[in-house]
């Protein structure tokens, strides 16, 4: 089982990308075209199969099975695991269903993760330190002046017509990346947590009823989409970021459990 992760690694230390380990400064995003990725269901649990097949369409059933096949693939890099053998916990601490935040169990429990996705890519982001991640498409074909309301008064005062796109999708993945990394959902008043000037460094300003969250955040941008990263209870010159295409994975060799 072990072969296959370190078949991985070899073959993206010859392509000279040293992705084997994560050290305390290090942050990485794996992202990948949901059109193109091949899906791989007999890697998937359970509760994997289970979300996927409680999905209405077609479109929406083939990106979850996506998704959840480039997240095993990803993570098998970091284990040392076949992509079936790791187990994954989506136990919610609230009501215990599995839908809360994913997290890895028993040894593997010190690599932290998170996913996002669009209608066309997923990104999943990875730390040793709890992580938030987001995405959107900055080629939006719709109104995004519903937006307004996540914002603060401060927040608004910066949003000018000819960047407004731009700016409210950039306070929109910061307070969601915020918000994934404390695995609360979008159960606050997103106006009541205040972020930096979406033009400038990301860092949160205020958050409603807590005291100041000892966090780091990082903006960026692939292709069309733009993002944010959070991190918890990390280092002040956490700034490593390191972005890796799925073409890395080199699927061509396969995966098999």
């Amino acid at each position: 089982m072990k072969d296959i992760s370190y078949r991985y690694r070899e073959n993206i230390w010859k392509g000279k990308i040293n992705i084997g380990l994560l050290s305390k400064n290090d942050c990485h995003i794996w992202w990948a075209k949901l059109d193109t990725y091949k899906k791989n269901i007999d890697n998937l649990s359970e509760v994997e199969l289970q979300r996927i097949g409680s999905l209405s369409f077609k479109k929406d059933k083939e990106n979850a099975a996506v998704t959840f096949t480039f997240l095993r693939d990803v993570l098998a890099l970091y284990t040392e695991d076949s992509p079936k053998s790791i187990k994954i916990n989506r136990d919610c601490k609230t009501c215990g269903e599995p839908h809360g935040k994913p997290y890895l169990t028993g040894e593997n429990q010190m690599i932290k993760f998170n996913i996002s996705h669009t209608s066309k890519h997923v990104v999943i982001g990875l730390s040793l330190y709890e992580i938030g991640i987001d995405i959107e498409n900055l080629n939006q074909n719709k109104d995004l002046d519903f937006l307004f309301s996540t914002l603060s008064e401060n927040e608004k005062k910066t949003i000018k017509e000819e960047k407004k796109t731009l700016a409210l999708l950039k306070y929109w993945t910061r307070k969601e990346s915020i918000v994934k990394a404390l695995g609360i959902g979008l159960n606050i008043d997103l106006s009541r947590l205040e972020v930096s000037d979406w033009a400038k460094r990301p860092y949160i300003i205020k958050y409603p009823d807590k005291p100041q969250i000892r966090h780091q955040m990082l903006d960026f941008q692939i292709e069309d989409m733009i993002g944010s990263i959070t991190l918890l209870n990390c280092n002040k010159d956490y700034n490593k970021l390191s972005i890796y295409n799925s073409e890395y994975l080199l699927k061509s060799d396969g995966v098999t459990a």
